[in-house]
């Protein structure tokens, strides 16, 4: 900003005062010399500021000179300003927002007289006011428009102050539209994809709920997005679906809910029927009512029409006879009605098979037939079937009759041609079981455990028909198999701490190579003998005659024990499983140097035998048993079994021995790996 200062000589005639020199010196906000200054740069803070300027002539004893002041006045803009606001959070229809723009006192400019500026978050474009307040009504906030950095400015006609700032959340509660893929009718077995968009802000946890069935199907959080696909719908898919969405808004007034019905067309389908075993058993005079609930949608056309009948002697009537009525009414369950057919005072002529079919424009239904039967005794059981023989037990199968109109009992009876006794068995079934059930037994009792008996056997089906009634099924003949047997004891002899072991089985075993063996019935035989040492455990699939060696385990006992285990199968499924032991004298090995525990160390044996048997079944079934010695347990010598670490007494040997069908014997303790389960004798030496 330039200033002059400029006076003339006091002490000369006016013609003359040009010829004198003056000299300048300023004070104030500006100290120096000469006429002419520049002030600057000027701010807020010199405004009103007090500049001198002292004139004085040189060259003049008295100095005579002359001074004068002037206040400076300084225009500039508005400083630093502040945006607030009533309210930083908004819900968008809910509430309003209050604008304030701020100036402070000490950032007024000059001159006094301002004009305002606001800028919008979704524009680039200042609006003019000349108002400090700006007010958005909440029927008018909009978070496309409002949600963001909001700025405002104050200007005079020097300038603008620097921006203000205010950020604004504006949430919005969800809002949603839903839409399938299939713009037209959906058919049973169609994809159908339903989608959901949902504007909020925040995004929305979107929930995809079943009404008809009470299930929510899945949610989505934080999601703008939702599609659920049905693969291959089915009819009972039809119902009433809804989208669910909701924010961080507070009140459950704005989680938003939007219903969707998904119609899914289908050909009729049988839900159920009564009677369900498709035969039931009237008296005559008696009322009775067939019943068939059928899903459908849209629901068939059902009239007496659509039933058929054929009597007893197979003549179809194209009219049900006179005492026959046709209703049909909603079900309980949705898509499905329900029709009866009503028979009342039941005579001869209604005793035959009622047919129903029903369709609409997408398919017809599988014909549903049910038999009106007279009661009486049950229909004989049919198809036995025998499976599983073995030298103790059998199983049977056989299909029911119609019961006759009564819960039916059922007894096996069967007779061996070798003893030629009859027995039977009374079998305890569902009481419910009736026409085309199939019914299995195992049979066990008085089964004889001799080898090869032949035996009839029969079903007796009963109920209480005119205080009981019965009938006999077909026969059926079968022949236990043959239980393996030695033909004598087997030969131990001990030779310098080996054991030289032969002996013979009789019995149906075929003729075995290694692992096959070919016989006209399937049933192979197999003999194992268990020898288990420290390093070995013998097992030999031979024929009939089985020679070999094994060492002997070196023990304090005088006496020790071999047993014989014996395995039948039919492929892979073990039969039959029988044990023979036989004691030995190895006195012939008196300079034992080791217990004879350390030769019964499990772990070895679970390796060799997992390395023996290769077949899931045998590993499942397998039974095996160590060698066990004999204890001198008196003075007298009188030899006794060992007892099991059970602390049961180990007499249960012989019966383990002769009980063949027997897979887990009492007086041995069993032990379990992930290959089989096996018998260990504890020894006691």
């Amino acid at each position: 900003m330039p200033l002059s200062c400029y006076s003339e000589s006091q002490s000369l005639p006016p013609e003359y005062r040009y010829l004198s020199q003056m000299e300048y010196h300023w004070f104030g906000i500006y100290n120096g010399t000469g006429s002419d200054i520049t002030l600057g740069p000027l701010n807020r803070q010199h405004h009103g500021s007090l500049i001198t300027c002292l004139a004085k002539e040189r060259g003049t004893s008295d100095g005579l000179s002359t001074i004068t002041s002037t206040t400076l006045i300084v225009l500039y803009p508005p400083g630093h300003i502040f945006l607030t606001s009533n309210i930083t959070t908004v819900i968008q229809g809910i509430d309003g927002i209050h604008f304030n723009c701020v100036l402070p006192d000490d950032e007024h400019g000059n001159p006094d007289v301002y004009f305002y500026y606001w800028l919008e978050p979704a524009t680039t474009e200042w609006k003019n006011s000349t108002q400090s307040t700006l007010i958005i009504d909440s029927d008018v906030l909009n978070a496309t428009l409002h949600d963001g950095n909001w700025k405002c400015k104050i200007g005079n006609v020097i300038g603008n102050s620097t921006a203000a700032e205010q950020i604004i959340i504006v949430n919005v509660s969800p809002s949603i539209s839903i839409s399938t893929s299939n713009s037209s009718e959906i058919v049973e077995k169609d994809n159908v994809t339903l989608s959901c968009f949902v504007t909020s802000n925040p995004l929305s946890d979107i929930k995809l709920y079943n009404i008809t069935d009470s299930k929510t199907l899945f949610i989505w959080n934080d999601a703008s997005k939702a599609e659920y696909q049905f693969f291959i719908v089915h009819c009972l898919d039809t119902g009433e679906y809804m989208f669910t969405a909701k924010n961080d808004i507070p009140d459950e007034h704005y989680i938003m809910k939007s219903p969707v019905y998904i119609d899914i067309k289908c050909a009729p389908r049988k839900a159920y029927q009564l009677p369900e075993c498709c035969v039931q058993g009237v008296a005559l005079g008696d009322n009775y009512t067939l019943e068939v609930g059928i899903i459908s949608n849209p629901y068939p056309l059902v009239t007496s029409q659509s039933w058929s009948f054929v009597d007893y002697n197979g003549n179809l009537y194209d009219n049900m006879p006179d005492n026959v009525n046709v209703s049909v009414h909603p079900g309980e369950e949705r898509l499905t009605i329900v029709v009866n057919l009503i028979i009342t005072d039941t005579q001869t002529i209604n005793y035959g098979n009622y047919s129903l079919v029903a369709g609409n424009t997408y398919g017809n239904m599988t014909p549903v037939t049910l038999t009106v039967a007279p009661i009486g005794p049950p229909i004989s059981p049919s198809a036995p079937r025998l499976m599983d023989i073995t030298s103790v037990s059998i199983q049977i199968n056989w299909t029911a009759g119609f019961n006759g109109g009564f819960e039916q009992r059922f007894t096996v009876l069967y007779q061996g041609e070798r003893d030629n006794i009859e027995y039977e068995t009374r079998i305890e079934t569902d009481p419910e079981v009736s026409k085309g059930d199939i019914v299995a037994y195992t049979l066990v009792d008085y089964i004889t455990v001799q080898s090869n008996d032949t035996y009839n056997i029969r079903i007796k089906a009963e109920n209480d028909f005119q205080g009981g009634s019965f009938t006999y099924g077909e026969m059926a003949r079968f022949s236990t198999l043959v239980k393996a047997v030695f033909t004598k004891d087997p030969e131990i002899s001990i030779v310098e701490g080996r054991a030289e072991i032969h002996f013979i089985i009789s019995g149906s075993l075929s003729h075995i190579l290694e692992e096959n063996c070919v016989m006209d019935t399937n049933i192979c035989n197999k003999a194992n003998i268990t020898v288990p040492t420290k390093q070995h455990l013998k097992s030999s699939y031979d024929p009939d005659v089985h020679d070999f060696s094994v060492n002997v385990p070196l023990a304090d006992s005088k006496f020790t024990e071999f047993i014989f285990s014996f395995w039948m199968y039919d492929g892979e499924y073990m039969l039959y499983q029988d044990a023979h032991s036989i004691v030995v004298d190895i006195t012939g090995i008196a300079s034992a140097k080791e217990s004879f525990a350390d030769y019964v160390n499990v772990a070895p044996l679970y390796e060799e035998i997992r390395t023996v048997f290769s077949h899931e079944e045998e590993k499942r079934n397998i039974l095996n048993s160590c060698i066990r010695p004999k204890q001198d347990n008196s003075a007298n010598g009188q030899q006794t079994m060992p007892t099991s670490t059970s602390g049961q007494a180990d007499a249960g040997i012989q019966e383990y021995a002769h009980l063949g069908n027997l897979l887990v014997p009492g007086p041995i303790e069993r032990q379990n790996t992930e290959y089989e389960r096996l018998a260990v004798a504890t020894p006691h030496v």
